[in-house]
């Protein structure tokens, strides 16, 4: 499984990096792919070897021959040996060995100069980013503006379940000039409670005064775009976190809070046919309920024990009975990286793919780790309290700090499975399901430590 990260990573410094170099920078990345092809082929996986014999392999550093694989290194040890010892190589099972390994070479070599030749994209959509083509044509149709047209197209990092683009239309009678095309990740079944849900959210909480984007269309016909997507109005600013490890912008955390108090105090009656629920129950049996559904999923999916996460699942079942039987309309991902800002002031809360009912600690407990960090969770909190947010507790938040980052661990687990099993080669998945995953961890752990040091 290695080789597939390799791969894909391999793949997109050839697709998306090298096309914009030259010079030394060139041939430092087709150095860089040439290494992780070499790679990826002695991690090339055939049957699954003892324990022992995989931590050999790893530690030991690439083959010399790109036809030896794990799955028949023991084999061609003994023949090696047997060479040695003055066998010679005249036997039918040298000779068979040799040729296997000169055929298996072969097919290895032609692997590695797929990667290291393959031509660059010329731009960064043109494998499985949207069609700005598409986009335009269907504007055009959505609108009733047939002279509509579409320019400036920029793919943007858009999170990992989704692929986003910013650009710009004119002709366009009607619509505002710049637009955010949102398509969920084709190969991934991400769609939580799906785009037509998001949309209407979004439509209700625009019109409550919500700083959220003003959504214009959407479609759930995959003929269109290759997955459901909807567009909406560019929101003004810049993210206030660069990305989910950065530290924030200071200075957002309370206006911040006090979005997040909007959202809580919604009524949840207009929404509520099209919200998902994802819990039976909203009382501690619901709760407890979910505490054993992570700790199953974290079973099956995880690549090896972990004492922290046991840890955790533990403290949260031990803890079920302190949370409040409420239910808020909840974000899911509310964090600062989802957050834009501009002169000093949030311009948009975006993001809201896994916006359900639930605890309004959910939201809480999710943006704490960070909050936290910056230091001024006193102030978030009275911030998020004066703008009519619900009472909650610190146990409350405790426990959502925790059920936060297991829950978040399993969809990363979910595009990890995706990607594992050839369902998407983005490399951005990969990416979460390799690095993203052990900062999650090493976060859980710091969470849980702090908690143990205050109870």
């Amino acid at each position: 499984m290695y080789s597939r990260y390799l791969t894909a990573v391999a793949s997109a410094l050839r697709l998306h990096v090298r096309g914009h170099l030259d010079g030394r920078p060139a041939n430092v990345v087709d150095e860089c792919v040439s290494t992780l092809a070499a790679l990826a082929n002695a991690l090339e996986t055939g049957a699954v070897p003892d324990q022992d014999m995989i931590a050999a392999w790893l530690a030991a550093g690439p083959v010399e021959s790109p036809g030896v694989h794990r799955d028949i290194a023991d084999e061609h040890c003994d023949h090696v040996e047997a060479i040695r010892a003055g066998n010679g190589i005249d036997r039918p099972a040298i000779r068979s060995a040799l040729e296997a390994e000169r055929v298996r070479g072969q097919r290895a070599m032609d692997r590695m100069l797929g990667l290291m030749t393959l031509p660059p994209a010329k731009t960064d959509d043109a494998r499985s980013g949207i069609d700005p083509a598409r986009v335009e044509q269907f504007l055009r149709e959505a609108s009733g503006c047939p002279d509509l047209l579409l320019s400036d197209f920029k793919p943007i990092l858009g999170g990992r379940s989704r692929q986003t683009a910013i650009f710009r239309v004119s002709h366009a009678q009607g619509l505002p000039s710049d637009l955010v095309v949102q398509r969920q990740t084709p190969g991934l079944d991400n769609s939580f409670g799906g785009t037509a849900m998001e949309f209407e959210v979004l439509k209700a909480l625009h019109d409550a005064g919500m700083r959220v984007p003003r959504v214009l269309h959407m479609s759930s016909d995959p003929a269109i775009l290759g997955a459901c997507f909807m567009i909406m109005e560019r929101a003004s600013g810049t993210p206030v976190q660069s990305d989910f490890w950065s530290m924030p912008t200071p200075g957002y955390a309370e206006e911040m809070a006090r979005q997040m108090a909007i959202l809580h105090a919604q009524p949840t009656a207009g929404l509520a046919h099209v919200l998902p629920r994802p819990r039976v129950t909203s009382g501690r049996e619901g709760w407890l309920a979910e505490a054993e559904m992570l700790s199953t999923r974290l079973l099956c999916d995880s690549h090896g024990p972990s004492v922290t996460i046991a840890a955790a699942l533990d403290w949260l079942r031990n803890h079920v009975d302190g949370i409040g039987d409420t239910e808020t309309i909840v974000h899911n991902d509310f964090m600062f990286h989802n957050v834009l800002a501009e002169d000093g002031r949030i311009t948009a809360v975006l993001d809201w793919e896994q916006v359900a009912l639930g605890h309004p600690a959910e939201d809480l407990g999710y943006v704490y780790p960070v909050v936290a960090m910056l230091g001024g969770w006193d102030r978030f909190i009275a911030a998020y309290q004066a703008g009519g947010g619900r009472a909650v507790s610190r146990q409350e938040v405790d426990f959502f700090a925790l059920r936060a980052i297991l829950r978040l661990m399993v969809l990363v687990f979910d595009g990890r499975v995706a990607f594992e099993s050839g369902g998407t080669d983005e490399v951005v998945i990969a990416g979460a399901g390799a690095g993203f995953i052990q900062r999650l961890h090493q976060r859980l752990s710091d969470v849980l430590a702090d908690i143990l040091a205050r109870h």
